[in-house]
């Protein structure tokens, strides 16, 4: 069995993703502390699924060319429904003046 970075990626980003919000939910009701220093390993989490998901879409590129457009049309949104995810986590880890 060999290790195929498209598919390997595209999964891990995929099981990230409940495990950021778990994350999440523990830190924020459970732990004390400064409320940012608790919150790290959620944004890593988040950014880390994000990354994940450009690895898995660049590496898949290459064997899209009979794929179904539909198929292909859901993962850019879903694609850009992780960017947006990123940047609004962003904002909210430091507002600026946004508050």
């Amino acid at each position: 069995m060999t290790f195929a970075l498209g598919p390997a990626s595209g999964w891990t980003a995929f099981a990230l993703i409940p495990v950021a919000a778990v994350a999440g939910l523990v830190t924020r009701r459970f732990l004390r502390g400064r409320f940012a220093v608790r919150m790290r390993a959620h944004y890593a989490i988040g950014y880390a699924v994000l990354g994940l998901a450009l690895v898995h879409f660049s590496a898949s590129m290459g064997g899209m060319s009979g794929a179904d457009a539909t198929g292909i049309w859901m993962a850019s949104a879903a694609l850009l429904g992780l960017g947006w995810q990123a940047v609004l986590g962003s904002n909210l880890q430091s507002p600026g003046d946004f508050r």
